[in-house]
């Protein structure tokens, strides 16, 4: 169940990486700013993403066969992903990525109840290895991205369709089995059937514990974004700086994700499963999570050769995403039991909302504004990176104790 879940979500954040793998097409193609990039990376997903899983949140019986949703809801966003491919006009990629959105928005809240009472396996907590399936698809999504650009650009078939426009449509191919598989599968009824608490109960719950939750909520959304940024412009900051071309720098960056994402997301898998974490707390991981970022950042920015940049890139992913794994993973022993659905979906809404929506938007409009140089995007990165790491890093430190009392009450409460 783990792996097929992994293999979903791998797939996901591969076809969610595409904008970014080929941005400097698409700003060639349709003459785009990078504020418009930027927005079209983050906004358009992000309102259809936040609705769908508001609405899928608040349904309160489980789910008979989860394994057909979850299929439906690969093949909706390969569908939204072949209309992004073929798109005439940045309208057209904007509406794109709206469905694209809705079709994903059911995916992960299911998959967590699935995963939420599993038991480490190897020492490594399931979500933990769950969210390492997203950091390696966008290893996968900018590797495979920038291997199948270069080898439709040598076909020579540039007249009859655009080589980024074919491999797109490639990379969907195996979404359909997957999807099949899933469909057929016998994956376990996603909570306790019958009627359960929702989204609104969840959220209820929540605001009487604002002093845990909402610098939780902060500080996950503070390196979410630092992820998003990253990886919707780490393509185009390697092409610009560097002189590379697309299928290079997708590559390169995909190189970098191979490497740090799976370091960062099983590390904080491993650190959450160690014997005394309810008693530690995430504050002081998440504040080593966004510190890093920040200097792994700066290091990017100065960073003299390519690669040092890479191995700027490599650290900067590592920290974020094993920052952000824990955010997650420290979500679930402070939840009672039966708000587990509705709270996983909350807490992905404000995230999604705060990190995917705003890092994309904010890091293009910086760059276009503030700056307004070839060289801007660098900097704009590091300027939002040091933002959202600070706000982590107040938010971590004002909620540990308040996360570590509810989490002794929960473990006291459940044995």
């Amino acid at each position: 169940m783990v792996g097929l879940l992994c293999l979903a979500h791998f797939a996901g954040y591969a076809d969610r990486a595409v904008p970014a793998v080929y941005a400097p097409e698409l700003k060639l193609a349709f003459q785009l700013s990078d504020a418009q990039l930027g927005a079209l990376q983050g906004l358009p997903f992000v309102i259809s993403y936040v609705l769908a899983t508001l609405w899928a949140g608040r349904q309160r019986k489980s789910l008979p066969r989860p394994g057909r949703w979850l299929g439906l809801s690969v093949l909706t966003w390969t569908l939204a992903g072949a209309l992004f491919a073929v798109a005439p006009s940045y309208e057209a990629l904007l509406g794109a990525r709206v469905l694209f959105g809705f079709g994903q928005a059911a995916f992960a809240p299911m998959a967590l109840v699935l995963l939420a009472q599993a038991r480490p396996v190897l020492g490594v907590q399931p979500i933990g290895a769950f969210t390492s399936g997203s950091a390696a698809g966008r290893s996968g999504g900018l590797l495979l991205g920038g291997a199948l650009l270069a080898i439709v650009t040598g076909l020579g078939i540039s007249d009859v369709i655009a080589p980024w426009r074919l491999a797109a449509l490639v990379m969907l191919v195996p979404n359909i089995l997957l999807a099949a598989a899933l469909i057929s599968s016998r994956v376990p009824v996603a909570g306790t059937v019958g009627p359960q608490p929702g989204v609104v109960q969840a959220a209820r719950w929540a605001l009487r514990r604002g002093a845990v939750f909402a610098p939780h909520i902060l500080a996950a959304g503070g390196l979410v974004m630092i992820v998003q940024s990253l990886g919707a412009w780490a393509p185009s900051i390697m092409a610009r700086g560097f002189d590379l071309a697309t299928a290079t720098a997708g590559l390169l960056v995909g190189l970098a994700v191979l490497v740090g994402a799976p370091v960062g997301h099983l590390g904080a898998g491993w650190l959450a499963a160690r014997p005394g974490f309810a008693a530690r707390g995430p504050a002081m991981l998440l504040v080593a999570g966004a510190i890093l970022s920040a200097v792994a950042a700066a290091g990017l920015a100065a960073a003299p050769s390519l690669w040092l940049a890479v191995a700027a890139l490599t650290v900067l992913i590592m920290a974020s995403g094993g920052g952000a794994a824990i955010a997650l993973i420290s979500l679930q022993p402070i939840t009672p039991e039966p708000l587990t659905r509705g709270m996983n979906a909350l807490f992905l809404v404000c995230v999604t909302v705060l990190g995917t929506a705003l890092g994309p938007l904010v890091t293009g409009l910086v760059s276009d504004r503030l700056i307004g140089s070839d060289g801007s995007l660098t900097i704009a990165l590091l300027i939002v990176v040091s933002g959202a790491a600070s706000v982590v890093v107040v938010a971590a430190s004002l909620g540990g104790a308040a996360w570590r009392r509810d989490a002794t009450l929960s473990v006291r409460s459940r044995t």
